[in-house]
């Protein structure tokens, strides 16, 4: 499927598609000991490193095709990679019920995203760095509160403005897009 299709589909803007087959292959492997080398993820790369430099913040929506399937690997590689590159990298991480990215990050969390929503904290309490230099992750420990919930009571687009003054790249990490009806009509203006 091409960028042009999946856009026209979602009526959401698309950069790239990756293929199925290298995305399903991360179980047990150390993103931290391997370059990202997908079929599909070196124009996504090139694209987003040959951004002129100074440019605007860039926030990156990852969401896989089916509920089944999952571009967290992807996330993790290309926010490692950027990271290494000298670039300031935040990862959202959107998974309320089974949170992914701080296990391939290895970020310990304390509180999150989740939190967040329910208090009246600035954001920057919930954002945890990585060991690696320049990265970071905002998501959430497993939840039993319905996403939506939370996000109807603290919208994360809102937000989005101020992780701008200090992130060069900002990835989302979210559910398959036929689940974002259930989380929250915020999830489609991410």
């Amino acid at each position: 499927v091409s960028p042009k299709a999946v856009a026209a589909l979602t009526n959401l803007p698309c950069v790239a598609t990756i293929p199925r087959p290298g995305i399903l292959s991360w179980k047990g492997k150390n993103l931290f000991n391997r370059p990202p080398a997908r079929t599909g993820f070196n124009p996504l790369r090139s694209r987003l490193l040959l951004a002129a430099p100074g440019a605007k913040v860039q926030i990156i929506g990852f969401t896989p095709a089916r509920k089944r399937e999952s571009a967290s690997p992807v996330v993790a590689d290309l926010a490692l990679m950027l990271a290494r590159a000298g670039h300031q990298t935040l990862v959202v991480d959107l998974h309320f019920s089974k949170p992914r990215q701080s296990r391939l990050l290895r970020i310990k969390l304390h509180s999150g995203l989740a939190d967040w929503m329910a208090s009246s904290d600035a954001i920057d309490k919930y954002i945890w760095p990585a060991e690696l230099r320049g990265l970071a992750l905002l998501s959430c420990e497993q939840r039993k509160k319905p996403a939506a919930d939370l996000m109807a009571r603290r919208p994360l687009a809102r937000i989005l403005p101020q992780l701008e003054k200090s992130w060069e790249f900002i990835l989302i990490d979210a559910p398959a897009i036929s689940s974002c009806d259930m989380l929250a009509p915020d999830m489609r203006s991410l």
